[in-house]
C-alpha cells in the first residue's frame, strides 16, 4: 500500500500585516475541528503569534523573540530525558535537538512552536554550510519515514513577514501555496515576488510534485473603502497571472470579531463554537476552511 504522505500548506506573503497567523488559525482550527483531520502547525515566524495562541502561553510577549515553552511531556527526573532541556521548536529539524510537537487544547492540532534565537542562527549558517542546505531541510523532514509515520493528514506552515531562507524553504516543502493579501498598495507590491518565488522553488521539485497555488485571498475587506479596494482588485485583474490566480469565492472582511477570538484566552476554536451561526465572520471563516479543505485535495 502507497505511503499516505501530508498535505503541506504554506501561507505566505513577504508584507507584513495582512494577517497570515490569522487566516492560518482560522484554516488549521477549521479542519482539526470541523473535519476531524490530524494538522500539526510549524510556526516559522519570529513573532510566534500562532505559538502563543495555540499553546496559550501567558508569558509577557516579545514580538521578536519568542521561545518554546517547556513542553508539557517532559519529565527532568526520567534517564531517557537526559539529553533534552525540555523545549522543541519548528527550528529544530536545522539542529540535532529532538522535533517533538506540542499539544494543544484541540485533540487533532498540534504546533512545532517558534523560536526566534534559532531562526536568527539559522539565517546566519550557523547549522548549514550554503543556503541551498537549508532551503531543502523541510522537504527532506517532510518526506521523512518518520515524520510521516506520525499520521497528520495536513502540515500548515506560518511564515515569516520575508522572502528569505525560511520562506523559500517552506515553499519548498509545500504541496500548496496560499498568498493572503490585504486590499491595499503596499500588500499588491509584493505580489508578483511571490508568486515568482514558489515558481523558483518548483524549479528544484519533479514534475510531478509541484508546489500548487491555491490562489491570492482578499483579506480586512472594509466596505467603508470601496472605492480604493475595488481599485486594487481592478490592479489585480489587469494582471493575466495575477488574474488567474484571485480567489473569488471566499473572502475575510474587517471585523472587530477578528480580535475578538483571537484574544489569548478564547478557545482556539473560537470562531466555530463562541459565535452565533450567522454571524458573518463565523460564515467566513467556515467558508474559508471549506475552501482549502477542498482545494488541497483533504476530502479525496
Amino acid at each position: 500500500m502507497a505511503i499516505k504522505k501530508p498535505k503541506i500548506l504554506v501561507v505566505a506573503n513577504n508584507k507584513g500585516g495582512v494577517g497570515k497567523s490569522l487566516i492560518s488559525q482560522l484554516v488549521s482550527t477549521y479542519i482539526a475541528f470541523k473535519k476531524n483531520k490530524k494538522v500539526l502547525v510549524v510556526d516559522f515566524d519570529p513573532q510566534g503569534n500562532m505559538s502563543y495562541r495555540f499553546l496559550k502561553d501567558t508569558r509577557m510577549r516579545d514580538m521578536s523573540s519568542y521561545k518554546p515553552p517547556i513542553h508539557p511531556n517532559y519529565d527532568p527526573s526520567n534517564p531517557e530525558d537526559d539529553d533534552w532541556n525540555g523545549k522543541s521548536s519548528a527550528l529544530d529539524m536545522w539542529t540535532e535537538n529532538a522535533v517533538i510537537p506540542y499539544p494543544t487544547d484541540l485533540e487533532n492540532l498540534d504546533i512545532l512552536p517558534s523560536d526566534a534565537s534559532l531562526i536568527r542562527d539559522i539565517e546566519a549558517f550557523e547549522y548549514s554550510n550554503s543556503l541551498e542546505e537549508i532551503v531543502k531541510r523541510p522537504y527532506d523532514f517532510f518526506n521523512m519515514n518518520d515524520f510521516i509515520d506520525c499520521g497528520y493528514d495536513l502540515v500548515l506552515i506560518d511564515t515569516p513577514p520575508a522572502k528569505g531562507p525560511l520562506t523559500q524553504g517552506a515553499i519548498r516543502a509545500a504541496t500548496h501555496v496560499l498568498i493572503p493579501l490585504e486590499l491595499s498598495n503596499k500588500s499588491l507590491q509584493g505580489l508578483a515576488g511571490m508568486v515568482d518565488l514558489v515558481n523558483r522553488q518548483n524549479v528544484y521539485r519533479p514534475a510531478n510534485n509541484q508546489a500548487k497555488i491555491v490562489g491570492l485571498f482578499k483579506n480586512k475587506v472594509d466596505y467603508n473603502k470601496r472605492g480604493p479596494q475595488i481599485r486594487i482588485i481592478d490592479t489585480i485583474k489587469a494582471n493575466p497571472i495575477l488574474n488567474s490566480l484571485l480567489i473569488e469565492s471566499v473572502e475575510l472582511h474587517d471585523s472587530p470579531r477578528a480580535v475578538d477570538i483571537d484574544e489569548d484566552r478564547a478557545p482556539i476554536t473560537a470562531p466555530y463554537t463562541e459565535l452565533r451561526e450567522d454571524d458573518r465572520f463565523a460564515l467566513e471563516a467556515a467558508g474559508l476552511g471549506e475552501f482549502i479543505y477542498k482545494a488541497v485535495g483533504l476530502g479525496e
